[in-house]
Parts: structure tokens; C-alpha cells; sequence
């Protein structure tokens, strides 16, 4: 299995949802990182969690700071 680490900048607060059947919280949150060269664009991804992660990530991140 491979794994990647990364230190990113939240763009805003996560956004929950729940799935209809058993309620399922689902946090979707916007991040961005620096490229690895200087003149490299920074790039963004989504993260997303499901279940206890999405309800940690709802109270733990902000916008507009920066997480591992």
C-alpha cells in the first residue's frame, strides 16, 4: 500500500452531509499545496471523510490553516 504525506492549507471549513440511509456524516473540505519547485503552481485537493474522521474534521480544522 503507498501512502503520501502532506502539509496543506485549509481553504474553508468543512462542509458535511449525511448519506440517507443509516445518516452517515460525509466532511468534504478544500485544501492546497505548494509545488515542489519554486516555480511550480501550488495544487488543490479535496479530502474527504467518512464517518468519526468527518465528525473529528468538522470540530479539529478551520479555514485557512495549515495541517499534516
Amino acid at each position: 500500500m503507498n501512502h503520501c504525506l502532506l502539509e496543506v492549507r485549509v481553504q474553508t471549513a468543512p462542509t458535511v452531509r449525511y448519506t440517507p440511509d443509516n445518516k452517515t456524516p460525509i466532511a468534504e473540505v478544500d485544501a492546497v499545496f505548494d509545488g515542489l519547485r519554486q516555480d511550480d503552481p501550488p495544487s488543490k485537493i479535496k479530502v474527504v471523510g467518512w464517518g468519526r474522521l468527518a465528525e473529528e474534521l468538522q470540530t479539529r480544522l478551520k479555514g485557512n490553516e495549515k495541517v499534516i
